[in-house]
C-alpha cells in the first residue's frame, strides 16, 4: 500500500471500470506513458460511446491508488464515463499527494473545481445534445 502523507478518506468508493497502463494515443499528451482511470457513470448517452459505463467496481480510494502505482508511471488520466462526476478534489489530492500528474478527458457538462487537474481535454458532445451547455469558469 502506498503510504500517503495527508489522511484522505482512504475508504470512499469510486465507480471504476478499469484502471490500465497505455500510451496516450490522442491529443497534447500524444505519445504520453499514462495510467487511465476509467470511471463508471455518465451524464450523457452518447451512441458512438465505446466506454460500458453502466457496470463497474466499487472500489476505495486506497484500492485505486494502490492499482495505479503498480505501473511505473507518473500520469494518470481520468476518463469514462464521465470522470468529472466524481469526487475530484478527494481523489486527485490523492493522487497528486503522491506525485501523480492528472489530466481529465470530459465531456464539459460538469464543473471542475479549480486546481484539482494539471490538464483538461474537453471533447464537447453538443451535436448530439444541443441543449446541454459546455461549463465555462
Amino acid at each position: 500500500m502506498v503510504l500517503l502523507p495527508t489522511a484522505p478518506n482512504l475508504e470512499q468508493i469510486f465507480p471504476i471500470v478499469e484502471i490500465f497502463h497505455s500510451i496516450q494515443g490522442e491529443g497534447h499528451h500524444t505519445g504520453t506513458s499514462s495510467v487511465f482511470i476509467r470511471f463508471g457513470r455518465c451524464n450523457l448517452r452518447c451512441p458512438w460511446c465505446d466506454t460500458e459505463f453502466d457496470e463497474w467496481d466499487d472500489m476505495t480510494l486506497g484500492r485505486v491508488i494502490d492499482e495505479v502505482s503498480k505501473f511505473n508511471c507518473d500520469r494518470v488520466i481520468l476518463t469514462g464515463g464521465e470522470p468529472a462526476l466524481q469526487d475530484l478534489p478527494t481523489l486527485c489530492g490523492a493522487l497528486r499527494a503522491v506525485g501523480y500528474h492528472i489530466s481529465i478527458e470530459t465531456n464539459g457538462t460538469v464543473a471542475i473545481p479549480t486546481g484539482t487537474l494539471d490538464w483538461i481535454c474537453v471533447s464537447p458532445k453538443d451535436q448530439e445534445y444541443p441543449n446541454v451547455a459546455i461549463k465555462q469558469r
